[in-house]
């Protein structure tokens, strides 16, 4: 078997293997929540909550029947397909350009589809990492929406970019291998990561300062504290 087809097998087994868990949800594990979640309501559960929630389609409450017909326009298999499809061509390039680059990397092959440092695979192993890990513990707990499929397709995008920059600030021995431990932190815990290290290279110090105290009171994260500091509010007391 040739180096280019080895490769291409290898690419592939990795594309199945992030596919393979949205696919195995959308096949049983989706009609299961369904049945879960009909059978947890009552007939009147099931008028309230439609009267409650959506009064102008269903002014007098409405059925089971109802219910279901709702539940199926708003959370059925067909919201999946797009979120699914960008997945499927993201990961597609994204694995392309990795595998390829490693074994030329490897001296395995002269030649890839665009040459990218070793740092930048490493980035974009580690976005694999976490999408994948993401979408099988997803999966197996039936807890994936459309939503987590567009998760997991952004943080493909920014994977190498986001990882580029951030070992960028680092000595050269540490690049490659922080660049690929970053996948092993949620997408919103990497985005403030970078605003951290970005406010110690831009000497916005006191600003920090005023988000950690935020911080301190219950129920105030930092995307929160950044919200209130722009406002002009910084203080606890």
């Amino acid at each position: 078997m040739g180096t280019t087809n080895i490769g291409l097998v290898i690419g592939l087994l990795l594309l199945a293997f992030l596919i393979l868990p949205v696919l195995t949800f959308l096949h049983s594990g989706w009609s299961t929540k369904r049945k879960e979640i009909l059978n947890s309501i009552s007939k009147k559960g099931a008028g309230t909550y439609l009267k409650q929630f959506f009064p102008n389609e269903y002014p007098e409450g409405g059925t089971l029947e109802d219910f279901t017909s709702h539940y199926d326009q708003r959370f059925g298999r067909g919201h999946y397909a797009m979120p699914l499809l960008f997945l499927f061509l993201i990961a597609a390039l994204l694995l392309a350009l990795m595998v390829g680059e490693l074994l030329r990397t490897l001296g395995a092959t002269d030649s890839s589809i665009l040459a990218i440092p070793l740092v930048s695979v490493a980035a974009g192993a580690g976005g694999y990492m976490w999408a994948s890990n993401d979408l099988i513990g997803r999966a197996r707990r039936l807890d994936l929406a459309p939503v987590h499929l567009n998760g997991a397709t952004f943080r493909l995008v920014i994977a190498i970019p986001m990882g580029t920059a951030v070992s960028a600030l680092f000595a050269d021995p540490v690049g490659a291998p922080l660049a690929f431990l970053l996948g092993a932190f949620p997408t919103r815990t990497l985005f403030t990561i970078a605003r951290r290290l970005a406010s110690q290279r831009l000497e916005m110090g006191e600003e920090g300062k005023k988000e950690r105290k935020l911080e301190r009171l219950q129920g105030i994260d930092t995307e929160t504290a950044e919200r209130f500091v722009d406002e002009g509010i910084s203080n606890i007391i």
